[in-house]
């Protein structure tokens, strides 16, 4: 059943502009009343009781406002004026200009309530208003807390014209008599209550404190005077159902904080939270987990970029997660297809983003992807890879091994290596550089013999963005077993050098002929010599003997003097075919040479020569002239032609180079009419070719 309550107002004042908390008497009341019936605003200021204890805890149904319209009147005659009240509201401050108040801002629109009483009976009326509980809800902790205070505005309208006298008399009541106080009239009733726990746990970590906290309002969203306040509460909860284990909660009974280990983990809970009131009591059920929900997680940066990998590189990814809750982990992986991925980072803890050093990936397109794991340590899935690109030279590669051989493997590791170039070094020179090698293989065999001693390797890589890396070094001395040289002897022949191998190991494989630090020939074991044909000068001559377990040992170098008698040409593949050309009566031909450096020119305004930039390369072309005087020769020499192949000139000059027949001019006279013979002179073009003597050396057989 609803109760009724009246709080009285126990204090009321007349408020004006410049008399404030005034009462207004005589002719002080003339400017705001009026012959024609009219008026200003006036403002009645006024105060109200407290709520009684009775009403603790209730909810307002319902509101009434009550106003005696004997406050305003006048002496000279006891007529009674009417008035009509326009509205209420509490004001930031006093309808007054001065700082003398401060004021809640409250508007609460009303009704017309007032009327002109009848004369004839001469008794004032009492009006009231309904209040409207949504208008009038937030004045009602303000009447409870003692601090309820408001302004009537007031507008006064007379019975009939007034005159000086009544304009003198007219007053407004400021005292306030038992049984005509203004008054506020509240329908009160118990709250059904309505539970709100905050923030709903989904999952609870049970090996962390569990924190649950409450309250409740009445259902129908009424104010309840003076809040809604406990007397007790339990919580419960369990397995199977949520009563197997009860906790009562401390005063104020609105918040429980459950110790670590309460509840078991992996498991569905069920809970129920019960609180009473002094008038009511209310229920809140739910459910929450001890195991986490798997997180969902999301690549933010990198994405779609270019990155520089010479530089740190952050790593930011979004985890999301039904339970809210942090992740326990992350991990990284990385890709350069797309499909195959590698892994990148570890991520230990709830932190959303990783720095890697400079370096760390290789230049190119990539792929990146994330995955969290749950507060449980469960992982979620691997989100979807985004692209980016990497860009910068690659890191200095790291070598990892140098076998101790004549012919040692080097092996290193590197990133994002598109080719490599690897140098060895004795006493400062460079005696063996690869040049650029394409392809991602991270070892080098050396292809020449070391000596016994001290070397410094060093290996670079280049990436996709073809920028090569700094180099890697390291020092190796060699010791490895010796094996006993070989003896050999080298004497001049007639256009060439015989190389005559004196001695041999037993266990030789295999017999080089090293002209001048270059392998050029395999010795015949069977014959053990070799004619080169192939020099023009002086030369030293070494034999290398290599055995099976690739070993090897020097001869002693000897010096051999090759001497040419005359012009002579040959395949570079057959030099000891060779063809010799006689000279005219007068001694050697003319031998002229024409060498042209490749070129680019570049003009520039205001300039008259243009600016030259070399290539590197050149052409050179040679036209020595000779005779034949038999027609044989001469055909050889077309036939060697014909084969369109690389052939190597030498002469009597110290000419020598490698070249292709591109042009023979040629005359042909009869010199002995009776014999038919024919003398054939002849100018050749010759465009000189790069040719490789170095011969590679053979894998050693088992």
């Amino acid at each position: 059943m609803a109760d009724t309550i009246k709080i009285l107002c126990n204090q009321c004042n007349e408020l004006r502009s410049d008399q404030p908390d005034a009462a207004i008497t005589g002719a002080t009341l003339a400017p705001y009343l009026s012959a024609a019936g009219g008026g200003a605003v006036r403002a009645l200021a006024m105060k109200f009781a407290d709520f009684p204890a009775s009403a603790a805890g209730k909810a307002i149904t319902g509101a009434r406002f009550g106003l005696y319209s004997a406050l305003f009147y006048t002496n000279s005659s006891g007529l009674f004026l009417g008035f009509d009240i326009n509205h209420v509201e509490r004001e930031d401050k006093p309808p007054w200009t001065s700082e003398t108040g401060a004021w809640n801002n409250l508007y609460a629109e009303v009704t017309r309530i007032g009327g002109i009483p009848n004369a004839s009976i001469g008794v004032p009326a009492w009006k009231t208003l309904d209040l409207d509980l949504n208008d009038f809800k937030e004045w009602f902790p303000l009447v409870q807390s003692r601090d309820f205070m408001s302004y009537l505005h007031v507008y006064p309208t007379p019975t009939r014209p007034l005159s000086a006298s009544d304009i003198a008399y007219t007053q407004v009541r400021t005292n306030l008599y038992s049984g005509f106080e203004p008054y506020l009239e509240f329908d009160l009733e118990n709250p059904e209550l309505a539970m709100y726990v905050k923030s709903l746990p989904v999952f609870v970590d049970a090996t962390e404190i569990a924190t649950f906290e409450w309250r409740a309002e009445d259902f129908e969203g009424r104010y309840v005077i003076g809040g809604i306040s406990f007397t007790g509460a339990t919580f419960s909860w369990g397995v199977d159902s949520d009563d197997e284990n009860t906790i009562a909660v401390p005063a104020p009974h609105n918040f429980l904080a459950v110790p670590a280990g309460t509840f078991p983990e992996g498991k569905e809970i069920k809970y129920k939270i019960s609180v009473t009131t002094a008038a009511s009591s209310a229920e809140f059920t739910g459910t929450f987990s001890t195991s986490d929900t798997l997180p969902r997680s999301a690549p933010d940066y990198p994405r779609r970029n270019y990155v520089a990998i010479n530089e740190p590189i952050t790593f930011m990814w979004s985890h999301r997660n039904d339970s809210g809750t942090a992740p326990s982990k992350s991990e990284l992986r990385y890709s350069t297809d797309g499909s195959t991925f590698e892994f990148l980072a570890s991520v230990l803890g709830s932190d959303l983003s990783i720095t890697i050093g400079a370096n760390t990936l290789p230049s190119g397109n990539l792929w990146w992807h994330v995955r969290t794991f749950s507060k449980t340590g469960d992982p979620g899935p691997w989100s979807d890879a985004v692209p980016f690109v990497g860009r910068g030279a690659p890191a200095v590669p790291a070598i990892v091994a140098i076998s101790n051989e004549p012919r040692p493997t080097v092996n290193w590791q590197a990133v994002g290596q598109v080719s490599y170039r690897l140098t060895v070094t004795k006493d400062d020179a460079v005696i063996y550089d690869t040049g650029e090698i394409a392809g991602e293989d991270h070892a080098h065999m050396v292809q020449d013999y070391l000596a016994l001693g001290t070397y410094t390797v060093a290996v670079a890589v280049k990436n996709t963005d073809q920028l090569w890396s700094e180099w890697a070094t390291q020092t190796i001395t060699l010791d490895y077993p010796a094996v006993i040289p070989p003896t050999i002897s080298a004497q001049s022949i007639k256009n060439g050098a015989l190389i005559i191998v004196e001695t041999s190991p037993m266990d030789a494989q295999y017999l080089y002929l090293l002209r001048d630090g270059v392998p050029i020939a395999l010795i015949d074991k069977g014959t053990m010599q070799y004619i080169d044909y192939a020099w023009n000068g002086s030369a030293l001559y070494v034999v290398r003997a290599v055995t099976s377990a690739d070993l090897f040992a020097d001869s002693e170098a000897v010096l051999c003097e090759t001497k040419i008698d005359c012009a002579q040409i040959a395949p570079a593949d057959a030099p000891e075919d060779m063809l010799m050309m006689a000279m005219y009566p007068a001694g050697q031909p003319a031998f002229s040479r024409r060498k042209t450096y490749e070129a680019s020119k570049q003009r520039y305004a205001g300039r008259e020569h243009p600016v030259i930039t070399y290539s590197g390369f050149a052409d050179e072309e040679y036209t020595p002239s000779f005779s034949f005087d038999t027609t044989g020769d001469m055909r050889k020499l077309n036939a060697m032609a014909d084969v369109r192949g690389t052939i190597l000139y030498r002469d009597c000059m110290g000419n020598r180079y490698y070249g292709a027949i591109t042009g023979i001019t040629e005359t042909q006279e009869v010199y002995d009419n009776q014999d038919g013979c024919s003398r054939h002179d002849f100018s050749l073009t010759i465009s000189r070719v790069s040719h490789v003597e170095k011969i590679e050396y053979l894998e050693p057989m088992p």
